[in-house]
């Protein structure tokens, strides 16, 4: 319960975060020049490395465990994001300009939903990061939660419940993924 609840805090926070930085970035020249090469810059360190600070900014608790979560997952979104409205076909964009659409009309009526296989994939990526960056946070300092708990059968050499909460963490990544990517090929079936 300790470890799902982190994983949806960290997910309710990285993926509308996640959205509207990477639309920034693509979509406002300023913000993208600032801020692209920062965030492609960190996509391409490990996270992990920065654990120990989060450890030491925000102590050992919930708030550690969700940063690092939100800290593991943004990024991904970011550059789904920020890629998915560069492939906005141009053509679309024109034809919403010219019969009067609002730039409200434009992201809801045609960026969004031309956006959203792109997007989901993010997320679905994203998701299973912030899965990976709290189990793990977890099992490097913490009281409680499922990472806590393979820790202690690792160090214990519990082998059968070590074994056990690596199937369950892993089915229930794949359950997650899966039903992840089946609503993203439910909802870009019309795009072919």
């Amino acid at each position: 319960a300790v470890t799902i609840s982190e994983v949806f805090f960290a997910a309710v926070i990285s993926i509308p975060l996640g959205i509207i930085t990477g639309l920034l970035v693509a979509k406002h020249v300023l913000f993208g020049r600032f801020f692209g090469p920062f965030v492609y810059f960190l996509v391409s360190v490990p996270k992990s490395i920065f654990l120990p600070l989060f450890i030491l900014i925000l102590g050992v608790g919930f708030n550690q465990k969700v940063a690092f979560g939100v800290a593991q997952a943004i990024f991904v979104i970011v550059i789904n994001t920020a890629a998915a409205t560069v492939n906005v076909p141009k053509a679309w964009v024109t034809v919403g300009k010219s019969c009067g659409a609002s730039n409200w009309h434009l992201y809801t009526r045609i960026y969004m939903p031309a956006m959203i296989p792109m997007v989901l994939e993010g997320i679905r990526l994203g998701i299973i990061f912030i899965i990976t960056g709290v189990i793990l946070a977890e099992m490097y300092a913490a009281k409680n939660g499922f990472g806590f708990l393979i820790s202690a059968w690792a160090d214990t050499f519990n082998m059968p419940f070590l074994f056990a909460g690596i199937v369950f963490a892993t089915t229930l990544t794949i359950i997650i993924n899966e039903s992840i990517r089946c609503y993203e090929k439910r909802v870009s079936a019309w795009r072919k």
